[in-house]
Parts: structure tokens; C-alpha cells; sequence
């Protein structure tokens, strides 16, 4: 439920991209200045910029409303990867080497600290999805942990939604009108907890 970034440190500066390498730092200048005091002289962090709300989910909408009124201070940036650090190129490490490095980038923060730590939890993605599901999110992204970097999209990772569905009963269906043909609308209907079939 937000804006994938990168973010680019280097002599000092910090710089926002999205994923076509659009420069976004102005949009997101309160993570720029945040992530100016990381202990790092050149990094390139790859992550999610949300608006968190009171119940600490995320939301579009939210993220969407706050860019438009220059809201700056209620975005948070969760990073989940870190391909480069200080001259190193970590492209070709695995995915669970790379959450190492950037841990210790990015110890726990306090929880009102705009740039985080995107943790993990390896092995139990039925249990997690559950989770998500429970709690009204979108869903969760599953990576395999012993890839490489991609920077594009591939089998290495899914996303996974959290898919809500109820099973309806088409009992009619009205007559078109204006210049529809066949059929206007479907007339359902669906079983309440007594089992009586509801319109």
C-alpha cells in the first residue's frame, strides 16, 4: 500500500527514485534528510514508502492525500533490501546476506523513526497470510531468500493477496435499458447464518 523507492546515499546526500529512476527526493524530503543520518557513506537501499495509520496499517488513499497536501512528516520508509554499501556490490548475495547487511544498517528504530526495517519471517507464509487476512491487508510479498538481486519484477518474488470472497445466488436479473442489450443487472441474493436466502 505504497510507493516503491529507492533510496541513494552518497557523500552526505540522500536521493529518492522511484523504479524508473524518476527523482522523487522533493516529494519525500523528510525520509531524505532521515536517511542523511544513517552511519553509511554510500548505499543504495531499496524499499517502500507508506503512510501509517493509528492501527499501524497502511494505506494508498492516505499516502495519496498526504503527497498532495505536502504532508512530508507522516511518510515512513520501510526498506526490505540493500544492493550496494559503501562500494560493495551486494547484487549478487542472497536476499537473506542482504537483510543481514542492512540490519545492521538499520538497527530497530523507534517506532515514530521514519526510515525502518522491513523484518522477515522465513518459512511460515501460510501462517503470515493468515495474519494479514485477519487483520483486513492487502497481503504479503513472499521472496525466496536464497536469490540475487533483480531490480525488475520475476519469479522471486510474489505477491500474495489476501483474497476475500462470498458466494452469491443470481436469482434474476433486470431488463437492459438505454442502449444496453441482453440484460440490465444481476438480482442476487445470499444465505444469512439461519440459512434463509437473502436478497
Amino acid at each position: 500500500d505504497g510507493y516503491r523507492a529507492l533510496c541513494r546515499i552518497e557523500k552526505g546526500k540522500a536521493q529518492f527514485f522511484t523504479r524508473e529512476w524518476k527523482d522523487w527526493t522533493a516529494r519525500f524530503r523528510e525520509l531524505a534528510i532521515a536517511a542523511v543520518s544513517l552511519p553509511v557513506d554510500q548505499a543504495l537501499i531499496d524499499g517502500e514508502v507508506v503512510v501509517l495509520e493509528p492501527d499501524g496499517t497502511t494505506s494508498f488513499q492516505s499516502l495519496q492525500n498526504v503527497l498532495s497536501r505536502g504532508e512530508h512528516q507522516r511518510l515512513a520508509y520501510y526498506a526490505f533490501d540493500l544492493p550496494h554499501l559503501d562500494g560493495y556490490d551486494l547484487t549478487r548475495v542472497s536476499l537473506l546476506a542482504r537483510k543481514e547487511a542492512l540490519f545492521k544498517l538499520l538497527p530497530p528504530a523507534p517506532e515514530n523513526s521514519p526510515i525502518r526495517y522491513s523484518d522477515h519471517v522465513v518459512g511460515e507464509g501460510e501462517t503470515l497470510l493468515e495474519h494479514a487476512s485477519q487483520y483486513g491487508l492487502e497481503g504479503i510479498i513472499s521472496k525466496r531468500i536464497d536469490r540475487p538481486y533483480s531490480s525488475g519484477r520475476g519469479r522471486d518474488w510474489l505477491k500474495i493477496k489476501c483474497l476475500q470472497s462470498q458466494e452469491f445466488v443470481i436469482g434474476g436479473f433486470t431488463e437492459p435499458s438505454g442502449s444496453r442489450k441482453g440484460l440490465g443487472a444481476l438480482l442476487l441474493g445470499v444465505y444469512d447464518e439461519e440459512g434463509t436466502l437473502r436478497y
